[in-house]
């Protein structure tokens, strides 16, 4: 009997818990949904209509404007640049900026959950402390912290009101800075000369406490989603991924050769879900990228058998000799040539050129580099002008007419583009996307290759304001991204987003030059002048052109 007992009473006790735990979620819920609501009523109260129709696709498609429903980017981008400065709204500026919509404690700290989205706000206020009636304010948004490095996809509603959407894993539970920059302000971003209207400040800061609930603590669901990249994964062209790390050396210093190789060894393994293969290969003191998949870190033996056979035909900017010479160099092993250094050696902007495996010299892969981000390869500042040039059309074209052609194109143009206005883009952009579909559908079945667009790398540190800025970037990269889809059903391309995996890095130039997130570690070339600096995001962006060429199955 007193077992009995002992079990009824163990009973009520678990009841009562259960019961409260309810009552706790749907406080919560009730909570979140209040947090929704106003975030609703900002953007109905501006925009006009019913909530229902004001609920913005964009934000799950993560696009820095709001588009509204059976409109497309690139003619809602053009539309708001055609209003700017035609109404009052448009001439006012941008005083101070508030978060608004943030949950608060009793004691006022920020408290949220993790595996849960929240939809927030930015305002912007004119001096007399009123909120803008007009968008084109371009802010950055970071969210960090020593484990956790992510940007916040960001919607201008054109109303003084910008959403943001945030969402923390369970894993990464935590504190957190969340900072924003206002970049430039009333669209000076898109000009081609912005430099002179650069903001460049933190704005508002704010401390996030980012808390593990109790229902959650067996909820791995976030990462049983999280599963490596297959080829389907990357016909998403729009990332919100996160760069984490778990063990990290935090005495880590750059070594002899200005290398990084903090970690264990070479093989110290990666964290799953958020990669899976040996991280110190990275370089990067335990970071690594992950996004609505993960992707996997190559082994070198892995890595030669993905590209044993195959040529790349790599048409892009400079980046791409960056990216090629990393492959090569921190995951394929390949041997330097001699008298070479690892700080000195670099590709040249336009070679043909076959990589043998040394360890086994049955295999071997080949590349093509086709600098297009001018028809003379020494020049720049062409961007997407250089295919109206015949002559570079037809380098790209008889690369397809021998007895071999390449079997992978892997694209990008951006940083050449930032001087074009948006009516030029625009054109040139159709021209563009127009030309590739016409040499990609006149290819035999047999010898149409794979393709893989990469989206334009985030500019960083003193490069921000510059003419191909982050705000004008991110915009390019939509107007380019839909043009591109719209037509994949003729010219089936792959996306590498490589605007959301440079982001998080971009506001110092520890990680990168400016335009470059790969130059080889101790170049003597500014702003480094051989002094140590970060190498790594781009020798993750090589490992993520190897899962989109060869994914899991």
């Amino acid at each position: 009997m007193a077992h009995m007992e002992e079990k009824k009473k163990l009973v009520v006790v678990i009841a009562a818990f259960l019961t409260s735990a309810a009552i706790v979620l749907l406080l919560n819920g009730l909570r979140e949904h209040a947090i929704a609501d106003l975030v609703q009523n900002l953007r109905t109260s501006a925009l006009g209509g019913a909530p229902e129709e004001q609920v913005a696709p964009a934000w799950a498609n993560f696009s820095n404007i709001y588009v509204p429903p059976g409109a497309g980017y690139s003619s809602t981008l053009h539309q708001l640049l055609q209003a700017n400065g035609t109404t009052a709204c448009h001439n006012q500026s941008t005083n101070f900026t508030r978060l608004e919509g943030l949950p608060r404690s009793k004691k006022g700290k920020v408290l949220l959950k993790t595996n849960t989205r929240y939809q927030f706000s930015l305002v912007a206020y004119t001096a007399d402390g009123k909120r803008r009636c007009a968008g084109g304010d371009y802010y950055e948004v970071d969210l960090h912290n020593e484990r956790y490095r992510a940007r916040l996809p960001t919607t201008d509603f054109d109303n003084g009101t910008y959403g943001l959407e945030l969402e923390v894993p369970a894993r990464w539970a935590g504190v957190f800075s969340l900072e924003i920059w206002l970049l430039f302000g009333n669209w000076h971003g898109m000009d081609i000369f912005g430099e002179q209207y650069a903001v460049l400040q933190v704005v508002t800061a704010q401390e996030l406490h980012v808390i593990l609930p109790q229902a959650q603590l067996l909820d791995a669901t976030f990462q049983r989603n999280m599963t490596r990249c297959a080829a389907q994964d990357f016909t998403r062209p729009h990332w919100s991924g996160r760069w984490t790390r778990g063990w990290f050396n935090e005495a880590c210093e750059a070594d002899e050769e200005k290398r990084f190789r903090c970690l264990p060894g070479e093989h110290f393994g990666c964290e799953e879900p958020w990669c899976a293969g040996p991280l110190g290969r990275l370089e990067s003191n335990g970071w690594s990228y992950s996004a609505h998949c993960s992707f996997k870190i190559f082994e070198r033996d892995e890595a030669w058998s993905c590209l044993d056979g195959r040529w790349l035909f790599m048409w892009g900017d400079s980046n791409f000799q960056d990216t090629v010479r990393n492959l090569l160099l921190f995951i394929l092993d390949w041997q330097l040539p001699p008298k070479a250094n690892l700080a000195d050696f670099q590709l040249e902007r336009k070679y043909e050129q076959f990589f043998i495996n040394p360890a086994r010299p049955s295999q071997a892969f080949q590349v093509s580099m086709v600098f297009n981000g001018a028809n003379q390869y020494w020049d720049n500042g062409e961007g997407l002008h250089t295919l109206e040039h015949t002559e570079h059309q037809d380098t790209v074209a008889t690369h397809f007419n021998g007895s071999r052609a390449p079997d992978t194109i892997i694209m990008n143009s951006g940083l050449h583009d930032g001087y074009k206005e948006i009516e030029d883009y625009l054109a040139v952009a159709d021209f563009a996307v127009q030309w590739w579909v016409d040499f990609y559908t006149s290819l035999p079945a047999d010898r149409k290759p794979q393709l893989v667009w990469r989206t334009t790398v985030a500019p960083a540190g003193k490069s921000r304001n510059m003419p191909g800025n982050p705000h004008k970037m991110e915009s390019y990269n939509h107007v380019m991204v839909e043009k591109l889809r719209a037509e994949r059903h003729r010219m089936p391309v792959k996306f590498v987003d490589g605007f959301d995996l440079t982001f998080p890095f971009h506001y110092t130039n520890e990680f990168s030059d400016g335009g470059h997130y790969g130059r080889a570690p101790g170049v003597a070339l500014p702003p480094w002048h051989r002094k140590p600096h970060w190498y790594f995001v781009d020798i993750m962006l090589a490992h993520i052109f190897l899962n989109a060429i060869c994914p899991a199955t």
